[in-house]
C-alpha cells in the first residue's frame, strides 16, 4: 500500500491478539509492506484489519492498497516435517521445509541446503538422496534449536526477561559530543 509519510525503518510487532507469531512493516520506496503470519480461515482478514488499526494508533498513515498477496508459511516443529527428497528428486530451501520456525526466514536455509546438495552431487549421483539427507542433518538440528528459541520471542514475559539480560546485544556507537 502507498505510504502517506516516509517511514525509514522496519518493524516487528508481537501481539498475541493478532497472531502467535509476529507481524512486520517494511518500507519499500514510496510503499509500505505490511505483513502478518495469520492462521488460515480463523478470522485472518479481521485480524489483519486489527493490525492496521493498531498501526494507525502508533502513527502509521496508509494510502490506498495497491497489491495484496498471501503465502503459506511452514513452521516445522519436528524433523519428519523436513523432507530432502527421494531417489530421483532433491528438495532445497522452503520446498524441503528448511525455514526458521522462529522468524520465517528461509533464504539462508535455501542457500545452505543448496550448498549441501551441490557438495553431495559433486561426489556422485549414486545414492545422492541418502547422502543429502544425512549431510543436511545439521541444518535440521538448527531448525529444532530455533523451535526452542520461539517461546522466548513470542511470550512477552519471557521476551522481556531475555531483553533485560542484554544477551547477544550490540553496543551502539555513540560519537563523541
Amino acid at each position: 500500500m502507498a505510504a502517506t509519510t516516509p517511514l525509514p525503518y522496519f518493524s516487528a510487532l508481537f501481539d498475541p491478539e493478532i497472531t502467535d507469531f509476529y507481524t512486520w512493516t517494511i518500507p519499500k520506496g514510496e510503499h509500505l509492506l505490511i505483513g502478518a503470519a495469520l492462521k488460515s480461515g480463523s478470522g485472518a482478514a479481521e485480524k489483519f484489519l486489527l493490525l492496521k488499526q493498531k498501526l494507525k494508533a502508533y502513527g502509521y498513515r496508509f494510502g490506498e492498497v495497491e497489491r495484496r498477496e498471501g503465502a503459506w508459511i511452514l513452521r516445522p516443529k519436528r524433523l519428519v516435517e523436513i523432507l530432502t527428497g527421494g531417489p530421483d528428486i532433491a528438495l532445497v530451501g522452503e520446498a524441503a521445509g528448511f525455514i526458521s520456525p522462529s522468524s520465517a526466514e528461509g533464504l539462508s536455509y535455501a542457500l545452505a541446503s543448496a550448498l549441501v546438495l551441490a557438495e553431495v552431487l559433486n561426489v556422485s549421483l549414486e545414492h545422492f538422496d541418502r547422502r543429502y539427507a544425512r549431510q543436511s542433518f545439521t541444518l535440521k538440528l538448527n531448525i529444532l534449536r530455533k523451535n526452542l528459541k520461539s517461546p522466548f520471542m513470542y511470550n512477552s514475559l519471557l521476551r522481556r526477561l531475555v531483553m533485560a539480560t542484554g544477551l547477544n546485544s550490540l553496543n551502539i556507537y555513540q560519537p563523541p559530543a
